[in-house]
């Protein structure tokens, strides 16, 4: 099933997780909670009383849907305590981009469980000085990344990625994943510090499995780098809890991640700027990595 696919709860028979319950299906449970299904919608009839998945869930006696229940009730409690301190943090993000890019025209918000923070992915049109659509993250920065107080200053980060002007973007673009991949993946990558416990930061390249695959049939492209934006005064916002790094995230080839490996991501860099490779996704552009 697409991550964002419209799910119908209007009646416990119809909910798609009171059914995975009923029928014992962890797996398909988690999907659902990952594809963002509503597990707070409560239910009245003959056999229930505003019981909602998590009630269910105990009352069948499907222990391990519980616990993947409570998990993202856990999460959705701290999101709801957070949300107010979050909000304005998270107008600052959108206002300070706005500068460079233009308006939010849509909002896609999922919860990953296991994750500490709830990422929504912005996407801002394309206008006439900027030919292409920019997705950012806020939420990302909720929580701070796992590193050590000497490095504080790069504790929290939000992302960004371009797309060409013509890309299919939004809800429409999970039923076609030669579209939905890059959506997915800014997801993805936002998440990876806060369910991991690890670190993200200039430099970083992240490849879609060992040995990278191509992220879609109509591309080559199977890896994500982590880079400054090109954009001056982009990759900094000041908060209270110190500086929001902004980064953009450039899909790369196998070829171009072993070059980096090999030179350091800085060649690798240099390269892309000689061939005038753009940070606007493009699936079929040159591979430096073998030129």
């Amino acid at each position: 099933m697409s991550c964002g696919a419209e799910l119908d709860i209007s009646d416990p028979i119809r909910n798609a997780l009171f059914g995975a319950i009923s029928n014992g299906y962890p797996d398909i449970a988690e999907l659902l909670i990952e594809s963002g299904i509503d597990v707070s919608v409560k239910y009245t009839g003959e056999s229930m009383k505003a019981m909602d998945a998590l009630a269910f869930a105990r009352k069948q006696g499907q222990t391990e849907i519980v616990k993947l229940l409570e998990v993202q009730e856990g999460l959705t409690t701290t999101m709801t305590e957070v949300s107010d301190n979050n909000h304005n943090q998270h107008d600052e993000v959108l206002e300070h981009v706005a500068k460079y890019f233009g308006t939010i025209q849509d909002t896609i918000s999922a919860i990953i469980p296991g994750s500490r923070v709830s990422v929504n992915v912005h996407i801002i049109p394309p206008s006439m000085d900027k030919d292409f659509v920019t997705l950012v993250t806020t939420g990302m920065s909720d929580a701070p990344m796992q590193y050590s107080n000497e490095e504080s200053e790069f504790k929290y980060a939000e992302l960004l990625l371009k797309l060409p002007s013509s890309w299919v973007v939004g809800k429409e673009s999970t039923e076609d994943q030669n579209y939905y991949w890059p959506l997915q993946w800014l997801r993805k990558v936002a998440h990876i510090p806060h369910i991991y416990d690890g670190w993200l930061d200039e430099g970083v390249i992240l490849p879609n499995g060992e040995p990278p695959q191509p992220f879609a049939a109509n591309t080559k492209l199977s890896c994500i780098m982590v880079c400054r934006p090109h954009e001056v005064g982009l990759d900094k916002i000041q908060i209270a809890q110190g500086n929001i790094n902004i980064y953009t995230l450039v899909p790369i080839y196998e070829e171009e991640r072993n070059l980096a490996l090999e030179k350091d991501y800085q060649y690798l860099l240099k390269r892309m700027n000689e061939k005038c490779v753009s940070d606007v996704l493009d699936i079929q552009r040159i591979n430096v990595g073998m030129s």
